[in-house]
C-alpha cells in the first residue's frame, strides 16, 4: 500500500467532519507553526540569571543541569534540578586571561587550562549537587607488587612414553589447572577508575611467569630422550606498597 504524506490545514469547525479534508483538525494541543509545519510546543529552556559570562552547561540526566561560568574571571557553577536553581558555588579558581575548554560524560566533567596546561576533574555528587574537585587529576596508579608463590599448588609428574603423549598430558595438565593458575608467561595490566567508570588511567604491561612444565632428558652416547617432564605450580600474588589519594575539595 502506498503512504501518502497528509498535511495538517489547521482548525474547521463549522463543517461537519465528513465534509472537511483530510488534515483538518478540530483542536491543536501543543502544536503551533514553524518553519512551514506544525511543531510539538516543548519545555521552556531555563537559565540562570544570577550568572554572567556562562561558559559551559554540564547536562547530567534529564533532571540536573550545571551551567558553569567565569563573572569576574573566577569559575561558578549554578546547579538547577528541573529547572530550578538549587546552588550557586564559586570554586575559587581564578581563569583570568586563561583559556578554557570543557568536555564532559555522564556526571563527570574535566576542566582544561590550556594556557597553563591544567586540568580539573569535576565529579557531581548527587546527595550533596555539588562537585568534588579532583585539581591533580586522578592520582597515580599505586607502586604494584606482583610476586609467584608456590602456595598449595604443588608439583606433578607427567607420564608419556614419547613426545607425543607428553605433550598431550602437559596440555591437559595445564587446562584442568587453569581455573586455578595460569601456566606459562603471564600479561597483567591494571587500571584506576572513577566510580563512574568516566575517566581511566592504566598502568603498564607486567610480564611474570605462572606455573611451568620442566623437562629433563637422559642422554646416551647416540641419543637423547626425555626422562621426566614435571607440571609446578604457582599462584600469582598482587598487592600494593601505597595508595596516595588525592587532594579533594568539597565546594
Amino acid at each position: 500500500m502506498d503512504q501518502k504524506t497528509i498535511e495538517l490545514t489547521g482548525i474547521v469547525r463549522n463543517l461537519p467532519d465528513n465534509r472537511v479534508a483530510d488534515g483538518t483538525m478540530q483542536e491543536i494541543i501543543n502544536l503551533r507553526p514553524e518553519d512551514g509545519a506544525w511543531r510539538p510546543v516543548g519545555p521552556k529552556e531555563s537559565f540562570p540569571i544570577t550568572a554572567s559570562d556562562i561558559r559551559f552547561i554540564h547536562t547530567i540526566n534529564e533532571s540536573f543541569k550545571v551551567y558553569l561560568g567565569t563573572p569576574g574571571g573566577s569559575l561558578w557553577y549554578f546547579v538547577y534540578e528541573n529547572g530550578i536553581i538549587q546552588a550557586s558555588v564559586s570554586t575559587g579558581i581564578s581563569f583570568v586571561g586563561k583559556q578554557i575548554t570543557f568536555a564532559q560524560l555522564h556526571n563527570t566533567l574535566i576542566v582544561s587550562n590550556v594556557t597553563d596546561a591544567n586540568m580539573y576533574i569535576f565529579v557531581f555528587d548527587y546527595d550533596t549537587e555539588r562537585y568534588r574537585i579532583l585539581d591533580e587529576g586522578l592520582p597515580d596508579v599505586p607502586d604494584i607488587l606482583i610476586e609467584r608463590d608456590a602456595g598449595d599448588l604443588g608439583t606433578e609428574d607427567i607420564e608419556g612414553s614419547d613426545v607425543e603423549s607428553y605433550f598431550a598430558n602437559a596440555v591437559k595438565i595445564v587446562a584442568d589447572k587453569m581455573k586455578r593458575t595460569f601456566t606459562g608467561k603471564v600479561l597483567l595490566r591494571f587500571a584506576w577508575e572513577l566510580s563512574t567508570g568516566s575517566v581511566v588511567k592504566h598502568s603498564p604491561i607486567y610480564k611474570i611467569k605462572g606455573s611451568e612444565l620442566t623437562i629433563a632428558y637422559s642422554t646416551s652416547e647416540y641419543s637423547s630422550s626425555i626422562s621426566t617432564v614435571t607440571w609446578t605450580g604457582y599462584h600469582i600474588a598482587v598487592s600494593y606498597t601505597h595508595l596516595t589519594l588525592p587532594t579533594i575539595y568539597s565546594v
